[in-house]
């Protein structure tokens, strides 16, 4: 029974966070669970697309450099009975998935972990870089991405992907954006 509900899990996570809080706007969310969130006058919000690969819930671009920054925000884990998804780390496999829904991808993925201090910049638990290249309809339109993915105990996990061309250009750009999105400490 526990084999198979692990399984029903590894098969159900992954369509919990393309489907996450459809409906309900990026402010709700961001209100409701108390969230902060900012960004600098160097960039704009714009219209999220479709897409087949990853549901995503605001956007913001850069206003003279190739660079935009799409948020999306986790569902909180079910709960079922005897699984504790905390324990299990089920929110590390979740990111890797959402990883891999930017670049169709799970063999080309480059990870870090977060150091401890980035990790309580984000008043979090637990962080981590995926870096990819974009190469799903997502990422349409641009070479590279590095997807941060913030996880806290009982609360929504928080994504931050960004999406350029040339890094070395829009690197001082992502380091001042890298706290836009973060838990209230």
């Amino acid at each position: 029974m526990i084999r198979n509900t692990r399984l029903l899990l590894l098969l159900l996570i992954p369509v919990f966070s393309i489907q996450a809080w459809k409906g309900d706007s990026f402010e709700k969310i961001l209100k409701d669970f108390n969230f902060q969130f900012s960004f600098s006058n160097d960039f704009r919000s714009i219209k999220t697309k479709d897409n087949p690969n990853l549901y995503y819930d605001y956007a913001i671009k850069h206003k003279s450099k190739k660079l935009e920054i799409r948020y999306f925000i986790g569902l909180p884990a079910p709960k079922v009975e005897g699984f504790d998804f905390e324990k299990n780390e089920f929110y590390k496999k979740q990111a890797l998935t959402t990883a891999a829904n930017v670049c169709q991808c799970m063999d080309r993925i480059r990870s870090k972990e977060l150091s401890a201090d980035t990790v309580l910049s984000f008043n979090a638990d637990w962080g981590a870089n995926f870096y990819i290249e974009a190469t799903s309809e997502f990422g349409r339109g641009f070479k590279y991405s590095i997807v941060t993915a913030v996880h806290k105990k009982d609360l929504p996990d928080l994504y931050t992907i960004f999406l350029f061309d040339d890094f070395e250009l829009v690197m001082p750009d992502i380091q001042a954006a890298a706290l836009n999105l973060k838990y209230n400490p």
